[in-house]
């Protein structure tokens, strides 16, 4: 990998890694992954409840090198508040995809911060070796998440059945287009 930043940096939004050791920690000891950095976690994306930390870190725990691909907060720099998450669900396959999964505080919803994270993410996971094309998989009911993938170029590729959300429609782009 060419870097692996802890932070990636768009015009409003910093992506912050959170780190193995984090993971690790909060697997111990289910507290507030943020509060450590002073980050405002209003929406309680880095509690304990199950989710998207659960399963990064059985990924961890597995492969600790697989980290960098994970799990980022989504934390606006005007207020210090992380507003969502955002990652890979893993490290590129073999054919160079990366499935991309982001959520966004409902209250904080149309303010365009999934499409810049998404933005940002794609911009440093594309200059990555390996990494060719990216993966989104949406609820045909997502509205919102389907205009986003249709505004970054992602062109439907087929249908499946997840085994947590249903009935997903899955959608592709090159990762040359975020060069």
């Amino acid at each position: 990998m060419d870097s692996e930043p802890n932070l990636i940096s768009t015009a409003r939004l910093d992506l912050q890694l959170v780190s193995v050791e984090e993971l690790l920690s909060f697997a111990a000891n289910p507290t507030d992954l943020l509060g450590a950095r002073g980050i405002s976690n209003p929406y309680g994306w880095f509690g304990p409840e199950p989710g998207p930390v659960q399963r990064r870190i059985a990924q961890v725990k597995v492969d600790p090198s697989v980290n960098p691909w994970l799990l980022r907060a989504i934390v606006e720099r005007a207020t210090n508040e992380a507003v969502g998450l955002i990652n890979f669900h893993d490290r590129p396959d073999a054919q160079g995809m990366l499935e991309v999964g982001y959520r966004i505080a409902a209250p904080r919803r149309r303010e365009g911060f999934a499409r810049e994270a998404t933005l940002g993410l794609f911009h440093w996971a594309s200059h990555q070796p390996g990494v060719a094309v990216f993966r989104a998989s949406i609820s045909p009911d997502n509205t919102a998440s389907l205009a986003l993938a249709a505004g970054l170029g992602f062109i439907e590729v087929g249908v499946q059945e997840d085994e947590i959300d249903g009935t997903e429609i899955i959608f592709e782009v090159a990762a040359a287009n975020f060069r």
